[in-house]
């Protein structure tokens, strides 16, 4: 397994990364993670990768502060994760948009991946549809994190009848295809670090069970030919991010 992160962003300084050379990232098939902040972004990240390349907790408060690109496996494909900061914090959605939609027309988006969780209740339907606006044709698959307690199975989650017995609404699913959001596939899981659960039994197989859910639903929609970009690097000065400092996203 090859684990390896690059900050390709930053909000505090001018991003200085990118070591491996981008014909490394074109072969790759390109995984892109988003979701509200402190949807558990970070922690599925971890969770695919198989080891800890990013610090924060799933209730962290120190929320991810730049952009992202890891290097890892699943058991078919090399892939390139790239974690984007949670919407709806302190870097503006349409910053965070220029810098997916330049990806997209460089390297090409196989997968994405849109986070949320379940006590957040925050799924963002209108940047979700902005999102397919601009990455048609790609995959948009949704993960319900924080479900290590839920009383059935976690993949159970969609096909129940949700919370709030919207009229004529079946399933989970369904109400978020009611709100905007419809999926091509979806996933149930916990990104509960191992640390942490150690001497849970129960929570260490539903963890288990998580990751090898998403290993296999990678591989089940990155399974035809990489998709193509222009193939060259995106706009070396992608967007401008305003916070107590300026700085630039940037790609190597």
């Amino acid at each position: 397994m090859l684990c390896k992160t690059n900050p390709v962003g930053t909000v505090a300084a001018i991003a200085i990364s990118g070591h491996l050379p981008l014909l490394l990232s074109k072969e790759r098939y390109v995984v892109v993670l988003v979701g509200h902040t402190g949807a558990g972004v970070s922690s599925t990240v971890n969770l695919i990768a198989r080891c800890p390349i990013n610090p924060h907790a799933p209730d962290s408060k120190q929320h991810t502060r730049c952009i992202r690109r890891h290097y890892t496996d699943t058991p078919q494909r090399d892939i390139s994760l790239y974690e984007i900061p949670g919407f709806g914090g302190e870097i503006p959605e349409a910053d965070l948009m220029k810098y997916i939609v330049s990806l997209h027309k460089s390297l090409g988006i196989d997968l994405l991946l849109y986070c949320m969780r379940l006590q957040l209740k925050e799924f963002m339907p209108r940047t979700f549809q902005t999102l397919r606006r601009h990455l048609q044709g790609v995959p948009f698959v949704g993960v319900m994190t924080g479900l290590e307690l839920y009383p059935v199975t976690m993949a159970e989650w969609w096909t129940r009848l949700p919370d709030s017995r919207e009229s004529g609404v079946r399933s989970n699913k369904e109400a978020l295809k009611s709100r905007g959001l419809e999926f091509d596939d979806h996933a149930g899981i916990t990104t509960l670090p191992e640390k942490i659960i150690a001497t849970n039994e129960k929570l260490l197989k539903r963890r288990e069970k998580s990751e090898a859910d998403m290993l296999t639903l990678i591989d089940r929609h990155c399974n035809a030919e990489k998709r193509s970009g222009s193939g060259g690097p995106c706009r070396r000065y992608l967007a401008v991010l305003s916070m107590r400092s300026r700085a630039v996203i940037t790609l190597h």
